[in-house]
């Protein structure tokens, strides 16, 4: 991970191995935003120069996106020195090395947060480690050991449960029940039905069917099942490449009318950062695979098969486990995909 927080927006920007105007335009932005000196700005990107003869070509075609997301998570200033008090906090728990500390902190510095990370380590102010963090922090927690899940720090939760429910099973004699496996997941006590704690929003209110879920509750899922695999020591998806880590807060969907998109970034390390992407396709009842982009290398092709597959193992086992939890004797049958959410026909287990 880059230890300067423009060096990273310049990882971000050449993610796919080259780059665009608008990633141009974007890094203007960035520096603009780290209020770095033209000088200071040229010295780093001299630095990073000399590592561009190891990226390659990818071809997912993302990299200024991936740019524009992290500039508009940075903007949340208040948000994001809370949170480095957090991540300091929890630096101290974590137990840093000298020369881990000294990146982290140099991190923190480079957007301004280098004063509130400090108090947090050094117990200047009373505040309690975390397990989460703004997308803009992403890089400071892989840092210091966070973004692959290496502890397990719960917080008291504090439930900010949205006005609509994001999972509905209707004409089932059940009610729902407390989710140990997604815990943002808050049941009701009367109806089959789940409200939501987590970060991200539902779009709308639950459309009607049998049973429904909102894409929120699908990408935390998938979120789980793969920070579960990587904690386990396992690979965490087909054609994962060698020593890449995930940056969690990436992992997202993307939908446009019957296609659903997972995607997310990951390190390389000297390598720089890739966004990948897999693509399905709802139509009549069933789930289909998009072909990968054209001209990717082998490799890039495994990954891309291996990310469709764990996109429609989410799409099958989060329903199948929620009737589990509620002891239906229905399994889920054809699919839809509407604005938000995905609608599930139920039919009788023989």
């Amino acid at each position: 991970m880059h230890q300067d927080p423009f060096e990273h927006g310049l990882a971000l920007a050449w993610s796919d191995g080259a780059l665009s105007r608008r990633g141009a335009q974007l890094l203007e932005l960035l520096q603009s935003r780290l209020v770095l000196s033209d000088k200071q700005r040229a010295e780093i990107e001299e630095k990073w120069l000399e590592s561009l003869s190891n990226i390659q070509r990818r071809s997912f075609g993302d990299g200024d996106e991936a740019l524009s997301n992290w500039l508009k998570a940075l903007s949340n200033t208040e948000q994001l020195e809370d949170a480095a008090k957090q991540l300091g906090r929890t630096a101290l728990d974590v137990g840093l090395s000298k020369s881990m500390w000294k990146k982290a902190h140099q991190f923190a510095t480079g957007l301004g947060l280098g004063d509130a990370f400090a108090k947090g380590a050094w117990l200047e102010e009373t505040v309690s480690p975390t397990s989460d963090w703004p997308e803009a922090l992403d890089p400071l927690a892989i840092i210091i050991g966070l973004g692959m899940g290496e502890i397990s720090v719960k917080p008291e939760r504090q439930i900010n449960v949205s006005k609509n429910p994001v999972v509905v099973i209707n004409n089932i004699e059940k009610t729902a029940v407390e989710l140990q496996w997604l815990p943002a997941l808050i049941p009701d006590t009367n109806e089959c039905l789940w409200s939501w704690d987590g970060e991200n929003k539902p779009i709308g209110s639950p459309p009607n069917g049998e049973f429904v879920i909102s894409l929120v509750v699908l990408e935390a899922w998938i979120k789980r099942l793969m920070l579960q695999r990587i904690e386990r020591g396992d690979t965490p998806i087909t054609g994962w490449p060698k020593n890449a880590q995930l940056v969690p807060s990436s992992v997202t969907l993307q939908q446009s009318g019957v296609e659903l998109q997972l995607e997310m970034i990951l390190d390389l390390g000297d390598h720089g950062l890739v966004k990948p992407w897999a693509r399905i396709v709802c139509e009549q009842g069933i789930i289909n695979p998009t072909n990968p982009p054209e001209g990717l290398d082998k490799g890039w092709r495994r990954l891309h098969e291996g990310m469709t597959k764990m996109l429609k193992n989410g799409i099958d086992t989060l329903p199948r486990q929620l009737l589990i939890a509620v002891r239906s004797t229905k399994i889920p049958g054809k699919i839809s995909l509407t604005k938000g959410w995905f609608s599930y026909e139920l039919t009788e287990f023989n």
